[in-house]
């Protein structure tokens, strides 16, 4: 084994240089072959057995060699193995989290087994923090090498976690709609087109969007060019009423009051003949509200909704709304193709990757 000089270095960095010099060693032997004793590699590489036996943990955690007692130490079979984050800004299996990011997580589990990758998932629980001082564990293994590149779902956009998670030279891809880097997102656009077209031929010619506010002009527009004329596209936005409403919270609840008052002042303003919504919860909300009225989605109002493949949200309500589908399944397969490409030093060919939706169930009436 190589001799390292390591005299001049601090005690951490030290078995980090002891931890590389015989990860280098792992890498070109492969998997099977038995390291030197321990007395040996400390003679050889210099250092004392304390150091050495930090830089054996660290290598053991990341899959590299395996310790095993009264045999000695070997190179895992798993050498060759990814080890990948996936990093939430929050915690997703709190309430005021939509199921989606749950199905991502799933996704993620399964895909990452199927390609023989190691998976690590880190979530800020506390939400107490600035930049990523929630993810204590997740900046412990950045230090300590253990992770070769980044996932990052659900990212808390205040703190900008996807720049500080760039800093640390891991690849990364976000899934987000609004990253700089490299990012795989939902195709907003053809959602719109496709509930255009759903409601154009039906002859709605006053509906509600719920929706970011910036999305009212595609939908217009998307209507004046299939010909159906101009249309009046309501602000449902959680972004506009999150203000309005009191104790709005949740895009969930700020839909289900949203649509409370709109009903209340039905009177002197009709409720629209559709609604288009963006977000499965946003949906619940507003179908809750409608039945407690005695308004049913399908006979009242007609709902295009965004819908999540394999979400139970909309279960209960799906025969009486049109929904239009992503499958969480093609979208952790694209962010992994990616991340992929970009750990073995190589360059996507796209950026953003744009999921599309299709249409999985269509009420034509009333």
């Amino acid at each position: 084994m190589t001799s390292v000089s390591l005299n001049n270095i601090s005690g951490k960095d030290k078995s980090s240089k002891v931890a590389d010099a015989i990860r280098e060693m792992a890498l070109t032997k492969g998997p099977g072959w038995k390291l030197p004793t321990v007395v040996e590699m400390c003679r050889s590489l210099n250092v004392a057995f304390g150091t050495l036996d930090v830089a054996l943990d660290t290598l053991a955690l990341q899959g590299v060699i395996e310790r095993k007692r009264g045999s000695g130490i070997y190179v895992s079979a798993s050498i060759h193995q990814k080890t990948i984050g996936v990093v939430f800004g929050g915690d997703i299996f709190s309430p005021g989290f939509s199921p989606f990011w749950s199905l991502l997580l799933q996704a993620v589990r399964q895909q990452v087994s199927e390609r023989k990758m190691r998976l690590r998932a880190y979530f800020d629980i506390l939400e107490e923090h600035e930049g990523l001082g929630g993810h204590t564990q997740l900046v412990e293994d950045l230090e300590a090498r253990r992770l070769e590149g980044l996932l990052l779902l659900s990212p808390h956009f205040e703190y900008d976690e996807a720049k500080q998670l760039r800093s640390t030279g891991v690849p990364l891809v976000v899934f987000s709609d609004s990253d700089t880097g490299w990012a795989v997102t939902h195709d907003h656009d053809q959602f719109i087109r496709l509930a255009a077209l759903e409601l154009a031929t039906v002859g709605v010619r006053r509906m509600g969007l719920l929706g970011p506010p910036n999305y009212r002009s595609t939908l217009e527009n998307e209507f004046c060019q299939t010909g159906y004329g101009d249309i009046r596209v309501e602000d449902w936005s959680y972004e506009t009423w999150a203000w309005i409403i009191p104790g709005a919270g949740t895009y969930e609840n700020c839909a289900y009051r949203l649509t409370q008052r709109m009903i209340a002042d039905a009177a002197s303003t009709p409720l629209p003949n559709a609604l288009i919504s963006m977000e499965d919860t946003s949906t619940r909300g507003v179908v809750m509200a409608l039945r407690e009225a005695g308004l049913y989605p399908g006979r009242d109002i007609r709902i295009i909704t965004s819908a999540n493949k394999g979400s139970p949200v909309l279960e209960p309500y799906a025969a009486d709304l049109t929904r239009i589908e992503f499958d969480t399944a093609d979208s952790v397969r694209t962010a992994l193709d990616m991340l992929k490409t970009l750990m073995d030093g190589g360059t996507p060919p796209h950026n953003p990757v744009l999921i599309g939706p299709k249409v999985v169930a269509t009420v034509t009436h009333p």
